[in-house]
């Protein structure tokens, strides 16, 4: 079994309601869709989450990875993985666009075995270890504090029994915004906060010991 193509393509969904996080406002959700094809017909698909520039992450992945496993054995993905993280390590190109775009082609790699062994990813990675996972909802996104609120009390009311808050606007903004959120659903309700690398560390810690 040997690899015989690898395509890449952009993928761009509108947003109903444009997400404010920190630092930056999007209006579409944006990814890069991978394929690797074997030479029995088999197409395995990955993709590389990228929010901003997915044509970037395409390009990687046409014109430095897919060069990289082209004519390979597609069980071997541990070792192409390798070998393409290896490609721009020299050149200092270890994460950002490059890792997210080895992703894509590994996840297709994966895909693209369990198909050709007719078994799931997750008996190929050693097991199901749960049958059921809790769920949260996520995200509440930066909004006036009292649609905030409200979302929260709202994803409360539908069952939710933790919720992910987006912060980055400043800590003393961040706490009255988690305070209000707190008063709202009350004590038995998980919290959970989503900077998106908008804090220092020094103002991550405050956040923390303020909480």
């Amino acid at each position: 079994m040997k690899i015989t193509d690898v395509r890449s393509y952009t993928l761009s969904v509108p947003l109903a309601k444009p997400w404010k996080i920190a630092g930056i406002v999007m209006a579409e959700m944006t990814a890069t869709l991978v394929e690797v094809e074997a030479d029995n017909g088999l197409v395995g698909y990955g993709e590389a989450l990228t929010r901003l520039g997915p044509s970037a992450a395409r390009e990687v992945v046409q014109n430095i990875l897919k060069p990289v496993v082209l004519g390979a054995d597609p069980f071997q993905v541990d070792v192409l993985w390798e070998k393409m993280f290896s490609t721009m390590k020299s050149r200092g190109h270890w994460k950002g666009f490059m890792i997210e775009s080895i992703s894509g082609v590994d996840i297709a790699l994966w895909d693209l075995i369990g198909k050709a062994l007719n078994q799931p990813v997750s008996t190929l990675l050693g097991g199901r270890h749960h049958e059921k996972l809790e769920t949260y909802a996520s995200s509440i996104m930066l909004l006036e504090r009292s649609e905030m609120v409200k979302e929260a009390e709202d994803l409360v009311r539908k069952g939710f029994g933790k919720i992910k808050v987006k912060v980055g606007l400043g800590v003393e903004a961040d706490l009255g915004n988690i305070r209000a959120i707190r008063e709202a659903v009350g004590p038995g309700i998980g919290i959970m906060l989503d900077a998106n690398c908008g804090f220092s560390v020094e103002e991550a810690l405050r956040l923390g010991v303020l909480l």
